[in-house]
């Protein structure tokens, strides 16, 4: 967003329509509709001229509040590194009777690279990647966590906003290996993995991933070497919590919520904001929208309630009044 610009705005959006089709600022939009398949905005945002993404204030609308009806401004996201890596012992099954005991398990091999990720606490032993510190002490509960089932991390010494919010994080997002409906007594020739580190907010993605990949390459169970292959990496964001940009759109959470709104870090990633800070010139960035701790987020029944939806369009439309120059105000007052 730019005071003063002239970009043209869709009048199907509430937002725009709360301004009857005419904001006080300049507003270019930026849609990723693949973010979760990985599908390259960030990467393709190094092609696109560097004046058409000029701006002062950029609003990641793709957090939320920490639970609904509580305004939240975010402070940070983390960055995040992506790589496949495959075992292959064999070119093809061999029978278990016939050459179980010789013939190498590709999958068991693969637990073993796996195994070599993390501690004995659950932490990410990786060197290389980043442990930043956190003032928090506050405890975070998972959601639907198993009873008995102590926390990742739990005995380290560091904090759960820590572990959470300021250090790297490590999770196999898919798995090839024999499924159990096909099982059969043979060994397995070839097993792969897709790994996925979220990183600390400051932290560079490209000598993370160059950490991930060396440690793995340096893997070698049973005397099986292992292949690694570089995927996607986007780097995080730390904002100023008392930026200009920042105060307006606190002001305008708690307008739209009618309560004051609250500060609160954020563990996801969203590989394009990261993107849009390397320029020479980075915009502030702001961070809110209207999820909530219980949304389920990626998983079945992911919802979004309407009446944060309603708040959330309310407080954008308000923080385009508050970032113009001459401070001006919505059109209506109505929730849209």
């Amino acid at each position: 967003m730019r005071p003063g610009s002239t970009h043209s705005c869709p009048t199907s959006s509430p937002t725009w329509r709360a301004w009857r089709g005419r904001p006080p600022v300049g507003v270019t939009i930026l849609v990723e509709g693949q973010e979760e398949y990985g599908a390259g905005l960030a990467a393709a945002l190094d092609a696109v001229p560097s004046d058409l993404l000029a701006a002062d204030v950029a609003v990641i609308a793709d957090t939320g509040n920490v639970r609904p009806g509580i305004p939240t401004l975010g402070l940070t996201l983390r960055g995040l590194a992506e790589v496949d890596v495959e075992v292959r012992t064999m070119d093809h099954p061999v029978h278990s009777g016939g050459f179980g005991g010789l013939a190498p398990d590709a999958l068991l091999t693969l637990v073993r690279v796996l195994d070599s990720l993390l501690d004995e606490h659950g932490t990410v032993a990786v060197p290389g990647l980043v442990h930043e510190p956190w003032p928090s002490t506050d405890e975070i509960e998972v959601p639907g966590k198993a009873p008995g089932v102590p926390p990742l991390g739990a005995g380290s010494g560091r904090t759960s906003g820590e572990r959470l919010y300021a250090a790297p994080a490590l999770t196999v997002i898919g798995l090839d290996a024999t499924p159990l409906v096909a099982a059969m007594n043979v060994v397995p020739p070839v097993a792969r993995a897709r790994i996925s580190v979220r990183l600390a907010p400051t932290q560079d993605p490209i000598a993370a991933q160059n950490a991930l990949v060396a440690h793995l390459e340096q893997q070698r169970p049973f005397g099986v070497p292992v292949a690694v292959t570089r995927r996607a990496v986007s780097g995080g964001v730390r904002t100023a919590a008392d930026g200009p940009a920042a105060r307006a759109a606190r002001a305008a959470l708690a307008t739209a919520w009618g309560r004051a709104s609250i500060l609160q870090a954020d563990g996801g990633s969203v590989p394009f904001a990261g993107a849009l800070q390397r320029g020479p010139r980075p915009p502030e960035v702001l961070l809110f929208g209207v999820q909530d701790a219980l949304s389920g987020l990626h998983g079945p029944d992911e919802r979004v309630l309407l009446d944060e939806l309603a708040r959330g369009v309310r407080a954008e439309a308000e923080l385009l009044g508050r970032l113009s120059p001459t401070r001006a105000a919505p059109a209506t007052g109505r929730k849209e």
